[in-house]
């Protein structure tokens, strides 16, 4: 009992050790962990402020460009005013036009009648001048010049009005861009406003977390306590074991008394011959009771032999659990050689998609060459046309196709989530089934702590235990390598996926510097564009006269572009799939670390068990040093039952009552001692308990922990893709910009036309006013004269005198 109470001393010792250890390592890891979440959320409030700070650059940007279209509104009434009045203009013009006409015409038919009449009267009075003749007939000509080029003026009035209706309509899309731009900005503050809810969520978790941390603090606190109540019990216990020693000691005294006794008696067994009969009689009654207890020995035989069987069922379950894991991993293996062949697949259909991508440039190449020998040959320009609108249909078939194989990619993704999904609900089966096994084996240990009392109580068994103890380590060494094998199977499988996320790494800066070569083509191919506008506008101004004739050309020429601005859209379209395929592909990357981790996890795990299986050897070495001693006492008890048989046999009736009181002394004394034993292993159960709930609170902790981590992961990703949105429509707002300083400029250039277009008017105006004086003059001068040769002359004389 001495050596037993010792050695559960020592090992309540070592367990008391290992928890401070343990508390120590948690206490350390919770300082760290609060540490990183504190500089997180301080990283946090940087990108706050600096979100906060682009916010109101966005805003002045905003009240800018509001007040630019304020003041860009402001001439539309001008503008309007002026269009009016050149719209007066044009029809007060045509109204001279057609009254000169009618004038020019009478004048003709006067002069052709007054010709008639001087034929016929043959007047033969003196002709006019042929100076006042031809200057007559100049003016005429300089009135019909007058007619024609008041003709293209009112043209090109026409064409300046159309232009000017152009120019209302910009101003219209531009007002309609102002108002998608405000709507942007409002979605821009309602984005704000969620993540200024988010980050608050955050703040009140951290809170939450605080809390948490401090309960914990107040459990270490509880737990220190309840250490030094231990501490208290186990100075108890050694104060009970040295009045134990004491005990033993009086004990080893009263022996020495009782063999001088036994020799004081040695001289009076002769004359005790009748009490051997007795004592006979005695020894049948024990006989019968010893067959008792070997029918109590045999009952706890077959107690023992359902244990047996329990551990080899629990063995058998547990086989057959590492088959249905070693099932699982093989399982998690296929599913990791799908995904790498899904991500070849994907790179292969990526590469797919760049060729197409480049075999459209080559398109686009070559009508740049057409649209060159269409400023040449007009005449060939309608069969190029047909082989450009061939070519776009099947731009637009590849492109229709690159869709439908961007919607097969994004349906493989979501595949690839489901299997990822997938996977860890079947990792954490496998965490389960691991939490199963170290319950069965604290229960495999507790019916060991029942074998132990069956050792106590029955030595007859103690071979066949060790026995038992020696195959049970000899498949727990089996188990052990095949653990090793398992590990050694799972680092190989842990490197090769590691050089294919090397690989698929490489892969991704390749896709992104490819990406960023067809962003460059984009700009190249925006600039031809740009350029073949240009020349397009080139050549509507080079062949002005003959617009009637080419106007169809024209309308299939700009359908052609269009269709090359939907082409550039469709670009657009694709390079942002490409993005969030990258963006896809990150996430898929980030899912994979996630296994990873998972993967070494499962190894620390793996790590936990070998060190349970080496406490589990150590203890099943003491366990068996223990029965070894206990084996040697009963020895020892069994020496001394037969010493005291002999010594029962010797004694008399005048001893039996000194014996009988001395032995109830020890039984009371044995069952004091056995009650102590009993108290200090329900100790050690509690103690027991206590470990597990505080591995339990760990368990709780660390996955919480995890969830906060998820969290602020996510949080980040938000973040990151706000940022990414506010560059957007940074880029935008620039754009906006540049825009807007054209169509001023624009703007300014067409005023300045309108005012040269106003002073030419007011010139021309003067001009033909002063014309149609002239020419009022000389009609009534020639009707003054006409009168005054019909007065005077026959009809005759006054046409030969004209």
């Amino acid at each position: 009992t001495e050596q037993l109470l010792r050695q559960e001393k020592e090992q309540l010792d070592q367990l008391i050790l290992e928890k401070e250890a343990i508390q120590q390592r948690e206490i350390n890891s919770i300082a760290e962990q609060k540490g990183e979440l504190e500089a997180r959320l301080s990283e946090q409030k940087i990108t706050l402020d600096t979100l906060q700070e682009e916010k109101s650059t966005l805003l002045e940007e905003n009240d800018l460009l509001q007040k630019q279209l304020d003041a860009a509104r402001e001439p539309d009434s001008d503008q309007l005013e002026e269009v009016a009045m050149l719209k007066q203009r044009i029809a007060f013009l045509q109204e001279e036009q057609d009254r000169l006409a009618t004038e020019q015409d009478t004048n003709h038919y006067r002069i052709e009648t007054n010709g008639d009449e001087a034929q016929k009267q043959n007047h033969s009075e003196k002709p006019l001048d042929p100076s006042q003749i031809e200057d007559l007939r100049r003016k005429c000509s300089e009135l019909e010049e007058l007619v024609s080029t008041k003709e293209d003026e009112l043209k090109a009035a026409k064409e300046h009005s159309n232009q000017l209706t152009k120019i209302e309509q910009e101003l219209l899309a531009t007002k309609e861009q102002k108002q998608q731009s405000d709507e942007r900005a409002d979605q821009l503050t309602v984005e704000m406003t969620d993540l200024k809810n988010e980050i608050n969520t955050l703040l009140q978790a951290r809170q939450q977390f605080e809390h948490e941390v401090n309960d914990f603090k107040g459990k270490i606190a509880d737990l220190e306590a309840a250490l030094a109540d231990n501490e208290a019990e186990k100075r108890k216990l050694v104060g009970k074991v040295q009045t134990l020693e004491g005990e033993i000691e009086e004990s080893s005294k009263f022996r020495d008394q009782l063999e001088q006794e036994v020799q004081e008696t040695k001289s009076a067994l002769e004359s005790l011959g009748q009490e051997l009969n007795e004592n006979n009689e005695k020894l049948e009654r024990f006989e019968k009771q010893n067959d008792e207890y070997k029918q109590e020995l045999s009952e706890k035989t077959e107690t023992v032999d359902e244990l047996r069987q329990k551990l080899e069922e629990i063995k058998k379950s547990a086989e057959r659990r590492v088959q249905d894991t070693k099932a699982e991993l093989s399982a998690q293996e296929d599913a990791r050689e799908a995904l790498e062949e899904q991500v070849t697949s994907m790179v292969s259909q990526l590469e797919q998609s760049a060729q197409r991508v480049s075999s459209l440039e080559n398109q686009i190449s070559e009508l740049k060459l057409e649209m060159e020998t269409a400023e040449l040959n007009r005449s060939a320009a309608e069969r190029l046309r047909e082989d450009v609108e061939q070519e776009l249909n099947e731009v637009k078939e590849s492109l229709e196709e690159a869709k439908v194989d961007c919607r097969e990619k994004e349906m493989e993704i979501e595949d690839l989530k489901r299997e990822c999904q997938r996977l860890q609900q079947e990792t954490a089966d496998a965490k389960l089934d691991l939490q199963n096994e170290r319950e069965r084996w604290e229960q495999s240990k507790d019916a060991v702590g029942e074998v132990e009392v069956a050792k106590q109580t029955l030595a007859e068994e103690l071979l066949q235990l060790r026995d038992y103890y020696d195959g049970q380590l000899k498949t727990e060494k089996e188990r052990y390598n095949e653990l090793q094998q398992a590990k050694d199977q799972l680092e190989g499988k842990v490197q090769e996926y590691e050089t294919t996320l090397k690989a698929e790494q490489d892969r991704s800066l390749e896709l992104t510097s490819e990406v960023k070569i067809l962003g460059q083509a984009k700009l190249e191919l925006e600039e031809s564009i740009r350029e073949l506008e240009a020349k397009i506008q080139e050549l509507t101004q080079c062949h002005e006269e003959a617009l009637k004739t080419e106007q169809e050309k024209s309308a299939q020429l700009t359908a052609t572009l269009e269709e090359l601005a939907q082409i550039k859209l469709d670009l657009e379209e694709s390079n942002r799939e490409r993005e969030s395929l990258t963006q896809k592909f990150e996430t898929e990357q980030y899912r994979t670390e996630k296994l990873t981790s998972t993967v070494q996890e499962l190894e620390q795990d793996k790590q936990k068990l070998e060190e349970s299986v080496r406490e589990r050897e150590a203890s099943v070495k003491a366990e068996k040093d223990r029965c070894n001693e206990l084996q040697v006492r009963i020895d020892e008890l069994e020496q001394t039952n037969l010493s005291l048989e002999v010594q029962v046999n010797a004694l008399r009736e005048n001893h039996e009552s000194n014996l009988s009181t001395e032995k109830r002394e020890l039984e009371q004394q044995l069952r004091s001692v056995l009650e102590k034993h009993k108290s200090l292993q329900e100790e050690h159960a509690n103690l027991v308990e206590a470990n597990q709930q505080l591995d339990q609170e760990k368990v709780q902790l660390n996955a919480k922990l995890i969830n906060q981590r998820s969290a602020l992961v996510i949080v980040e990703k938000k973040l990151e893709a706000v940022k990414q949105q506010l560059d957007d429509k940074y880029l935008e707002l620039d754009d906006m910009k540049r825009k807007y300083s054209s169509k001023v400029t624009e703007v300014g250039a067409i005023k300045a036309e309108k005012d040269q277009i106003a002073t030419e008017m007011s010139q021309k105006l003067n001009e033909f006013e002063s014309y149609r004086k002239e020419l009022t003059h000389l009609s009534q001068t020639q009707v003054s004269t006409t009168k005054t040769l019909s007065e005077h002359h026959t009809p005759r004389q006054t046409s030969k005198i004209l």
